[in-house]
């Protein structure tokens, strides 16, 4: 997919006002020139959410948080980079540029159009149907879920819904329909409950259809369920069953479950439930996870108590692991024999259900229950090999509050100190992994950043508070950095920003949107804060760049000094060593 020019996001930022924009979802009070809420990214009592019509931009003192309209977007509604930018640029009345449009596979837009036709047929002929209603009445679906989820029912003949199109080719590459080898097109739904897949957006990009019991009891009704093939629009291992539907009851999720099939996902909506989506039909993908996490912070899978159900959510554990960044949580929910979600909501109620769902198994409990299920930790060996199993675990996880939790809990049963954990760890072959897919906007580790202090990170921070003031410093502005990631940090806001005194805060910070510097900037944003009112920041920026250059000074002298005690200096060493002493003393 084409990346997005950064001269279209400047121009984006620079159309959108992001106080109105935030307070169509959050409703905002105005405090002197800024506005304030109670944060809606955690619960607090006083408001410590501030939005700066003058930066453009958002900031919580409580958590942390902040960011842009678009960040706003895609934090609040959950969205993706680019449907983030394209539902901004909707609102500004503004069109993607032909290239970020154009390059990449093509779809056809008419395929949402077929796939859309097709959902108001089967929603009409539901209600055309007796017997489809009383089934899903049987299961308990009341016609406000139905509607909700806008199921419906695939008629029995074999080309209403390819006649509904109006283009047997149209509804072949929808999936709508079957081509067979004499060249006649018929439809691929007959006679099923229909299951509408609706992507972010809330279009519907393929189908799920359920079979029900025939008048005939010898008259085969095929699969129990049967999906639509991958098209231009759909692909199963990007895709969830119910996700559109949960992110519509509540925009702000703590939690998803993932289930099985269809009617689970329906059936524990039906009982109030709104949270559950299902795969479809294919295991639980990593692409599945950070889809999952876009959406919420905690997933629980749901699994059978059996052995197969165990080694379902071994292989769903296993796939989870690389997923697990700070503020990400997985819990499994084992159902008793014979049970699925669809029969446990209906026998124990929501209440009974949600208990369940309270007491689900931390993934670390899990994992760890396992291990020791594998180890004798009573004997020497046995201990050794549980560090030999958790090894490809800890190398799977990424660095992280998770990780290190996880690697104390196997130094402690194993009887080693961590140290001894990280040194197996190092002499072993690094578990290779699948490499995630691409993603243009995949920020870098924070954790792997460096540190930033001192004077630098502070004419850094003024610079973000007010991008402008770097247009006064000129194209030649450069501070040798001497190995400080703060002075390297400066050049590169000066450099970004010396050509664009008009370029706001939020501007500089999409600019930079998951590049190493922009979660250097995301760091001092959160850490270091500025005085409320600060007078003249061009005096305070001026006397913090003399601080600069004296530290970078009084350290280039000191490295000259430590040099000479170990080899005579050169003579350009030693002429650069008397100017930065008579430098030093005007």
């Amino acid at each position: 997919m084409a990346l997005i020019p950064q001269a279209f996001i400047d121009d984006l930022i620079a159309r959108t006002d992001i106080v109105p924009l935030i307070d169509a979802r959050v409703p905002l009070k105005r405090q002197g020139g800024e506005y304030a809420a109670c944060c809606p990214f955690h619960d607090e009592k006083t408001p410590s959410f501030t939005v700066s019509p003058s930066k453009q931009f958002y900031h919580c003192f409580g958590c942390g948080t902040h960011g842009t309209a678009l960040g706003f977007l895609m934090e609040y509604d959950r969205l993706e980079f680019r449907a983030a930018v394209e539902e901004l640029a909707k609102q500004a009345g503004m069109e993607l540029p032909k290239e970020a449009q154009d390059a990449g596979p093509q779809v056809d837009p008419s395929l949402y159009d077929a796939m859309a036709a097709a959902a108001k047929l089967y929603q009409r002929t539901l209600r055309q149907t007796p017997a489809a209603i009383d089934y899903l009445k049987d299961r308990g679906v009341d016609g406000q879920t139905a509607k909700a989820f806008g199921i419906g029912f695939a008629p029995k003949d074999w080309q209403t819904t390819t006649q509904a199109i109006g283009n047997d080719k149209l509804a072949v590459e929808a999936g709508l329909a079957i081509r067979n080898d004499a060249g006649r097109v018929y439809d691929r739904f007959r006679g099923r409950i229909m299951f509408p897949i609706r992507d972010s957006r809330g279009r519907v990009i393929a189908m799920g259809g359920r079979a029900m019991p025939g008048d005939d009891p010898n008259e085969d009704p095929g699969p129990k369920y049967l999906n639509s093939p991958e098209t231009p629009i759909f692909h199963k291992g990007r895709q969830l069953y119910g996700l559109y539907e949960a992110r519509q009851a509540d925009s702000q999720l703590e939690s998803l479950l993932v289930v099985e099939g269809y009617m689970d996902v329906v059936s524990l909506a039906q009982f109030g439930v709104r949270n559950a989506v299902a795969t479809l039909g294919t295991a639980t993908t990593e692409q599945h996870l950070e889809l999952l996490f876009r959406s919420a912070p905690t997933v629980v899978f749901c699994f059978d108590g059996d052995r197969a159900g165990r080694g379902a959510a071994t292989r769903a554990v296993e796939r989870a692991l690389p997923t697990l960044r700070d503020g990400r949580t997985v819990r499994l929910l084992f159902l008793p024999d014979g049970e699925d979600p669809d029969t446990l909501v209906r026998s124990e109620g929501a209440e009974g259900f949600q208990q369940r769902l309270a007491a689900a198994t931390p993934l670390s409990e899990f994992l760890l229950d396992q291990l020791k299920a594998e180890a004798d930790l009573g004997s020497v060996d046995g201990r050794a090999r549980l560090v030999e199993l958790a090894r490809p675990h800890l190398q799977a996880m990424p660095q992280g509050a998770f990780h290190a939790g996880f690697r104390s809990a196997i130094a402690e049963l194993s009887g080693l100190s961590v140290e001894d954990i990280d040194a197996a760890l190092k002499a072993a072959p690094q578990r290779r992994s699948a490499p995630p897919p691409p993603d243009d906007h995949a920020a870098p580790d924070p954790q792997a950043l460096p540190a930033l202090t001192g004077p630098a990170a502070r004419a850094c921070r003024l610079i973000i508070e007010q991008p402008g003031l770097a247009a006064r410093l000129g194209d030649s502005f450069h501070i040798e950095p001497a190995g400080d990631a703060a002075i390297v940090l400066l050049n590169e806001l000066v450099e970004t920003c010396s050509n664009a005194p008009t370029m706001t805060t939020a501007q500089l910070a999409e600019r930079l949107r998951n590049t190493t510097s922009g979660v250097l900037v995301d760091h001092l944003l959160m850490t270091l804060r500025l005085p409320a009112a600060l007078d003249n920041l061009e005096a305070d920026l001026d006397d913090t760049l003399e601080r600069v250059v004296a530290q970078t000074r009084r350290q280039r002298v000191q490295a000259l000094l430590d040099a000479s005690q170990q080899r005579a200096l050169s003579t350009t060493e030693q002429a650069e060593l008397r100017a930065l002493y008579a430098a030093k003393a005007r």
